[in-house]
């Protein structure tokens, strides 16, 4: 079901953990093909797509936490997509799909950090997998988040202009 590229073996081995934990959660008895990317290939940093059953998730330079956030929502999607209720568009910002799955990502969060909290104990300040952030990681970090944020206002005016 996974697609083996993570560089990260942390993230690989909490991934392996969470995956079956959070599809009984959500009910999902076969997970979908989950391909893992260095680097976002859109604005996002996960999606699910119907077409082919498959999430794409980006892992690299990412915290672990956020990367299974990520997880959570795109697997959400796929279990609408499994029950016929994923419609074209569902992904857009506001729609109840999308909102469904902002939710329940965030409650699997709790739930997981509640019963495996050794798994999210990392240190959130200055620190990627136990390790100091390196000036390097924080600059990328700082740049993709320029980016994102133009990519955001771009969509916005171009939305406005419509």
């Amino acid at each position: 079901v996974i697609a083996e590229n993570i560089t990260d073996n942390k993230t690989e081995s909490v991934i392996k953990k969470y995956l079956p934990w959070v599809c009984k959660e959500l009910g999902i008895e076969q997970p979908p093909e989950i391909k893992f990317l260095d680097e976002p290939i859109t604005t996002s940093f996960g999606t699910y797509s119907p077409e082919d059953k498959c999430i794409y998730l980006v892992t690299g330079s990412r915290h672990v936490v956020d990367v299974m956030r990520t997880l959570a929502h795109e697997l959400v999607h796929y279990r609408q997509d499994i029950n016929g209720e994923l419609e074209p568009g569902a992904g857009e910002t506001g729609t109840p799909q999308e909102n469904e799955a902002n939710s329940e990502a965030g409650v699997i969060m709790r739930n997981y950090n509640q019963t495996n909290p050794e798994d999210l104990q990392e240190n959130f300040a200055g620190k990627r997998n136990g390790e100091p952030i390196s000036q390097n990681d924080i600059i990328r970090i700082i740049k993709l988040y320029v980016y994102i944020k133009q990519d955001c206002i771009d969509n916005e005016k171009e939305k406005n202009n419509n």
